[in-house]
């Protein structure tokens, strides 16, 4: 009996340990910031591999001096949930205890399907949150609130805690862009422009695709290569350094899947 008692010891601890190693990572993207609006797209991802998440509890903060959002949001207008990659859940809604703190829910379904979240370098869309504010504000006034004592993170089995790697502040990815929809194919403008000797240059694609980003001179030749090969769904940005090209007009294509779109940019040096 003692030996099968070591074996039973044995056995949960490895399981303790393997219910763990999932870890994920969080991203926050500006969609608009206009001084009106601030509209920011929160994403995940996992370290290791592709893994299915089950109900969750994501906890923001954000600097209610400069921003606002409404004590009881409302679906379609104050946050806007995506539909999960693979995903199956019964709801997911935003909710604001204490001021300046949103608590993002996500309730598993009854038969525990989980929500597929994608590996990294690949992104997993979550929601979108709208604010309202006086004065184009800093990108660094919502944040992830990873020490909060109610931020929860299942696996799909909705018991196994997964652990929280590294959750980035704000990042620029399409500033004073009221078009931007994170359930379409999108190429934004350039910003900022013109520019010297560096500019950032934003796109979405809504599922995974086959991306090729090119830039040409005004006389079509191929210049530069941004990006190529097989995306995951999400919002991605390029770095576009310019030091080794002359001042002139630029075009800048996108081909993903089917969709192509081009756009002008102005390098001034």
């Amino acid at each position: 009996m003692k030996f099968r008692y070591n074996i039973i010891i044995v056995f949960l601890t490895f399981s303790l340990i393997s219910a763990s190693a999932t870890v994920i990572n969080g991203k926050v993207a500006v969609l608009v910031n206009d001084g009106t609006n601030f509209k920011i797209m929160l994403q995940v991802n996992t370290d290791s591999e592709s893994s299915k998440m089950g109900g969750a509890t994501f906890v923001m903060k954000y600097d209610t001096t400069h921003l606002a959002f409404p004590d009881s949001p409302i679906e379609g207008t104050d946050y806007t949930f995506s539909n999960f990659n693979l995903g199956y859940y019964d709801t997911a809604t935003v909710t604001q205890p204490v001021k300046g703190e949103l608590w993002l829910n996500i309730d598993l379904t009854s038969d525990n399907h989980g929500t597929l979240v994608q590996m990294d370098p690949g992104w997993t869309n979550l929601v979108v949150l709208t604010f309202t504010s006086s004065q184009v504000v800093s990108n660094d006034l919502v944040s992830w609130k990873t020490n909060s004592r109610f931020w929860h993170v299942y696996d799909e089995d909705n018991t196994s805690s997964w652990g929280k790697g590294s959750f980035g502040m704000v990042t620029v990815i399409n500033e004073n862009n009221t078009s931007a929809d994170p359930f379409t194919y999108s190429l934004s403008q350039n910003f900022p422009n013109p520019f010297n000797p560096a500019t950032m240059i934003q796109y979405n694609v809504p599922e995974r695709s086959i991306v090729k980003l090119t830039v040409y001179n005004i006389i079509g030749e191929e210049v530069r290569v941004l990006a190529e090969g097989e995306k995951e769904a999400g919002f991605y940005t390029v770095n576009f350094k310019a030091n080794d090209l002359p001042s002139g007009v630029y075009i800048y294509r996108l081909n993903a899947g089917s969709f192509v779109e081009t756009r002008k940019m102005i390098l001034l040096k």
